[in-house]
């Protein structure tokens, strides 16, 4: 890190709670360090280095930064610390440090709204920040976030000091060059212009000729393909490749629950409900869906969740006598089922795909059941099941992930309780394998995308090497979901019109314009859902390239020359 002195001016401060922005932190960081660069952006533990002083690095960072971009989140003026006090109301909070500077120095600042939270009202906030009200606030929608972004930029550009977006100085320009009149020919007289003949090249000559240059280009062709393969990055590739695959999972939860203290159920003894989402993919034509298996599990954070909301209902409607906080009723609440037993509580699972689809219709809710799982202790991995066939698939790998290697993630990041709105598709980042975790079981990424866990990740080739766990923390080994199909004799293939899928996505990538199209026109006549396979017939139709046609084509020129030259050669022996 460097110190103040050598910090660039004019950067871009990112000011965030981990626990419920981090994942739009981190997308943000991302977008703004390709447009301005690393060295511009100050996102807390990603610019302060091993040993440097937190509290004086982001004071510095608020007073040399040029415009601060506040997250907020549905809890971000309600959130309370480990002493139950509000964090907002704590003058060390650090959140509160840096918007109080930003508005104290009269910086650029922009709130960005996140996870579909509103601006707060100026009497929930402390005096220092009332003012934060009074500024125009940026929607950040995962479904929009390439527009919402970019209208972002926008703004930044006009905002930030020079040297951090103007172009290069003249210094730095070729300078023009000076064009000269071409010199015209000297005059001459006819006599001049008569040049002594020359014996006239006969015309089977030139004819061989030009066969053997067209037979050589033919052979230059056929060995280097005729045409030029597409530039794509790893996450363009992985999102071709894998996206048809992809699912949303949302899991509703539903329990009773008791109050031990006053020995009644809650909610007039109706059952209430938890809900909570992740990320699957398909991995067998007929049905099958694989996701973390903590995602259909009734794991603690489930229990937690329908207390609270159970203590959420009855202190909106007055159960409680006035002054009674949600933590003070938790441990006086059980979740038991309709006959009052410890037993978990009921789920049900739904999954649904966004408009980049295979077989099933987008924005639709399939009724899922669990065929197989494993716990957490066990690999982490579920086998899930839909009434659906023809659905795109993504392969598995033979290998398990390996330190050092370059993967890409996938995974949803917001949830929808409705499934008919379900129009945003999953995100993808490269990372890198960085070591074992810890903690327990899989991998850690170097820089990890924050999404709901299960999501595949792939390699190099577009494999699934393992899938997300812990909010995308963590990445689970791709071997447990091996064995779990095995156990149900659930093999990992693709459809016929998986494999035509696929094969006509290697056609674009390889510039192949007319096997793409081909290949992907069959797809999409067995799948008019399938919008995947719809753009990138789009795309290949613009690509320069065909297939084998141009070697063809070279081959019979030759021919015919060769002919030609024959004949010439017959006629001229003759004369």
């Amino acid at each position: 890190m460097t110190d103040s002195s050598e910090r660039p001016s004019g950067g871009i401060f990112i000011s965030y709670r981990r626990q419920e922005a981090s994942y739009a932190a981190g997308w943000l960081y991302d977008r703004l360090s390709e447009r301005f660069g690393r060295e511009q952006i100050f996102k807390d533990v990603d610019s302060i280095e091993l040993g440097s002083n937190f509290v004086d690095e982001i004071t510095q960072a608020v007073t040399a930064c040029e415009v601060i971009l506040v997250l907020i989140g549905p809890k971000w003026a309600s959130m309370r610390g480990s002493g139950k006090t509000r964090r907002l109301d704590d003058p060390n909070d650090f959140v509160r440090l840096e918007v109080s500077a930003a508005l104290s120095r009269g910086v650029r600042l922009i709130p960005v709204l996140v996870e579909g939270a509103s601006m707060p009202a100026a009497d929930d906030l402390p005096a220092d920040l009332a003012k934060l009200v009074q500024y125009q606030a940026l929607q950040l929608d995962p479904a929009r976030f390439r527009a919402d972004t970019d209208q972002l930029l926008a703004v930044l550009e006009r905002s930030l000091q020079p040297s951090v977006t103007a172009p290069p100085s003249d210094d730095h320009l070729v300078p023009p060059v000076e064009l000269q009149a071409a010199p015209q020919p000297a005059t001459v007289s006819a006599a001049t212009r008569r040049m002594p003949s020359r014996p006239r090249p006969q015309v089977s000559s030139v004819l061989f000729g030009s066969a053997a240059v067209a037979l050589l280009i033919t052979v230059l062709v056929g060995i280097f393909g005729g045409r030029d393969s597409v530039s794509a990055t790893a996450v363009e590739k992985a999102r071709a490749y894998v996206q048809p695959a992809v699912a949303y999972i949302n899991v509703q939860w539903s329990g009773y629950v008791y109050d031990k203290f006053n020995k009644q159920y809650l909610n007039n003894g109706n059952a209430v409900t938890a809900y909570f989402y992740c990320t699957g993919f398909a991995v067998n034509p007929d049905g099958y869906i694989a996701t973390e298996g903590v995602c259909v599990q009734p794991t603690d954070e489930v229990d937690i969740n329908l207390r609270k909301a159970a203590a959420t209902l009855a202190i909106e409607s007055r159960y409680y006598k006035k002054g009674i906080t949600t933590d003070q009723i938790l441990p006086d609440l059980l979740v038991v089922d309709e006959a009052g037993d410890k037993n978990p509580p009921k789920k049900s699972i739904w999954i649904g795909w966004g408009v980049d689809s295979g077989s099933v219709e987008p924005s639709r809710a399939y009724p899922a059941t669990v065929a197989r799982y494993r716990r957490f202790d066990s690999g982490d991995a579920a086998l899930l099941k839909i009434d659906a066939d023809d659905l795109q698939t993504i392969q598995l790998s033979d290998q398990d992930p390996q330190i050092g290697q370059k993967v890409v993630q996938s995974g949803y990041t917001t949830y929808v309780a409705d499934m008919s709105t379900l129009k945003s598709a999953p995100l993808y980042k490269v990372s890198e394998v960085s070591e074992k975790n810890r903690t327990g079981a899989g991998y850690k990424f170097s820089d990890p995308l924050a999404f709901s866990g299960g999501g595949p990740t792939v390699d190099a080739s577009n494999r699934v090497v393992g899938f997300g766990a812990a909010g995308g923390q963590v990445l689970r080994e791709v071997k447990s979901l091996r064995q779990l199909l095995k156990q149900a004799g659930v093999p990992n293939k693709a459809s016929s019109t998986g494999k035509a899928y696929t094969e006509g996505i290697d056609a674009y990538f390889s510039g192949d314009r007319d096997s793409a199209v081909e290949s992907l026109q069959t797809v999409l006549d067995e799948q008019p859902t399938n919008q995947a396979a719809r753009e990138f017939i789009r795309k290949a139709r613009v690509l320069e390239g065909g297939s084998n046609a141009l070697p063809v084509l070279l081959g019979l020129l030759s021919v015919g020359l060769c002919v030609g030259a024959v004949v010439v050669r017959r006629r001229e022996g003759s004369i």
